[in-house]
């Protein structure tokens, strides 16, 4: 008898892939996009996200967020020491910087591997929980760098 052999569901929840995105985020009223990818992108005031299912067969759910500011390279260290305190403190989203060729990009993540299942409920909550956690960090960084006021938008360039 194996250490999960005990453990048993009254139901089969539906397996995931990223084909389950568009009735989760229109059941929430997200309006969203979908990219050659079959990638599905919805866009707030602070933040770009992607919901996409990744692995062999899709069962991989991600939410990836991107913050609208882009930050100068000089700002890499003191926004390294702030998500690096983020991630310290806070359970997710994963968040890091990423040097580009002219700037830095700010990610956010949330990945959860689903090959046993998953229902729509648990992936609106899902949902709900990124989509406040990010704003909430991408608001604290506004606050931290005030200075952000100046930087690039990513949809301006």
């Amino acid at each position: 008898m194996g250490l999960f052999s005990d453990i048993t569901s009254g139901s089969t929840p539906e397996p995931f892939t990223g084909n389950r995105w568009p009735r989760v985020l229109t059941s929430m009223d997200i309006n969203f996009s979908t990219d050659s990818d079959g990638d599905h992108l919805a866009e707030w005031d602070d933040m770009r996200v992607w919901f996409e299912g990744c692995g062999s067969r899709g069962e991989i759910m991600v939410m990836r967020a991107v913050w609208e500011l882009l930050p100068p390279h000089e700002a890499f260290d003191a926004i390294l020491h702030h998500l690096n305190d983020w991630n310290a403190n806070t359970f997710w989203p994963r968040a890091f910087v990423h040097r580009l060729e002219k700037h830095l990009v700010v990610i956010a993540d949330h990945n959860i591997n689903m090959e046993t299942g998953i229902d729509d409920e648990f992936l609106r909550q899902q949902v709900t929980c990124m989509l406040a956690a990010t704003s909430r960090l991408f608001e604290q960084l506004a606050e931290a760098f005030p200075e952000s006021k100046r930087w690039m938008n990513a949809t301006s360039r």
